[in-house]
């Protein structure tokens, strides 16, 4: 893999910008940095910089999830297949919260509420968008199906003629998770047997591994005790652990201020440490990955979160990820095209993500005053 240098540039930020705008600037100073190619720390996987799809309706938060559901997209446009592709190895998640509402439209199955209808012939379109642009495609199945409760059993019959259909057609998909951000919805075990399901439908229709699509999950949000209960029943058929970590609050009027601060930029690697333990000892033969990732939930903050401005926090939170003692296969950035965390933007033009989205290799340096 090639991979790039990467020079960590630290930006110290005075609690007092007013006092500081007064003073007289300090003398410059000339540094040389000396960086030894040969001493590599890290690398990552080539799904370092990825991108997401998701179901938002047009009134969710409006206008922040504006024709930006992967049921109406315009996938087909050029631009946006061309912008896409700049991602490439990278992967394409169909994904988040809505996606435990969708519904197959295939066989027999609970009527579909408005917008939450996946239809064989878009399934068809979502799988050639992935081709066309060389990502690979995980998708993320509805484990709330028919289900009740935290102890709840789940209805998989949907899920299973969306998976017997996909084989059949030979559609190439790269991995499917289950689940989104269902911890606190479904018990831990509950969920492991739900895990169970998926992996024997997958053997069942996908019989040569090496054309297998993968397992992956839980799609959790930052919860140690759950993985805890959860990994050991599902070690043996997981492919790849995920995790979701955001910083900071979009609604936060003060976001733009602390985006790049010291004590913020922090915080993913005090999110992220915790978790780490945790996986490497409950399931270290899988993959890990960050399936949603981004400065602040709750769509972000218009004019912070997607502006250069959040580049500080993507270029961290990419030097974190390597330099972790466990190598991040993949790293997810929130959303791809459209809303306040977008990668290609309101009108499918790059911004911040793109001046960090390269596989890294992190070397050590020495600074050198002169």
């Amino acid at each position: 893999m090639v991979g790039l240098t990467l020079l960590l540039l630290v930006v110290l930020e005075s609690s007092h910008h007013d006092a500081a705008r007064a003073q007289p600037p300090p003398p410059s100073q000339s540094v040389t940095v000396s960086v030894n190619r040969t001493a590599i720390l890290a690398t990552t996987g080539d799904g370092l910089f990825s991108g997401n799809f998701d179901w938002h309706l047009n009134t969710e938060e409006y206008p922040a999830w504006l024709n930006s559901s992967i049921n109406i997209m315009n996938i087909t446009d050029a631009k946006t297949i061309y912008l896409a592709s700049q991602m490439s190895p990278g992967h394409l998640r169909i994904g988040g919260s809505e996606g435990d509402v969708l519904i197959y439209d295939i066989g027999q199955h609970e009527p579909c509420k408005p917008g939450f209808c996946l239809s064989m012939e878009r399934w068809h379109q979502i799988v050639a968008f992935s081709q066309e642009t060389n990502l690979k495609l995980v998708f993320g199945l509805n484990c709330m199906y028919g289900r009740s409760g935290k102890s709840g059993k789940w209805n998989k019959t949907n899920s299973d003629a969306f998976l017997q259909y996909t084989a059949a057609q030979k559609l190439s998909v790269f991995g499917f998770e289950v689940c989104n951000e269902k911890q606190s919805a479904v018990d831990a075990d509950v969920m492991a047997d739900s895990y169970h399901d998926v992996h024997d439908m997958l053997v069942k229709y996908w019989p040569d591994a090496a054309s297998r699509p993968k397992l992956i999950g839980p799609d959790e949000n930052p919860n140690g005790k759950f993985l805890e209960e959860f990994l050991p029943l599902v070690a043996d058929v997981i492919d790849a652990v995920t995790v979701h970590i955001y910083t900071g609050y979009g609604l936060d009027s003060h976001l733009a201020e602390k985006i790049t601060t010291a004590e913020y930029l922090n915080k993913y690697q005090s999110t992220l440490e915790p978790l780490a333990t945790v996986i490497n000892e409950k399931a270290p033969k899988a993959e890990v990955w960050i399936g949603e990732t981004a400065a602040a939930w709750h769509s972000g903050q218009m004019d912070t979160t997607n502006t250069f401005l959040s580049g500080f926090w993507y270029l961290v939170r990419n030097c974190m990820a390597v330099q972790w003692r466990r190598s991040i296969e993949a790293v997810t950035c929130s959303r791809l095209v459209l809303t306040h965390l977008a990668v290609l933007g309101c009108v499918l033009d790059p911004n911040n993500e793109n001046l960090v989205g390269f596989n890294f290799v992190i070397a050590s340096e020495s600074l050198t005053p002169k």
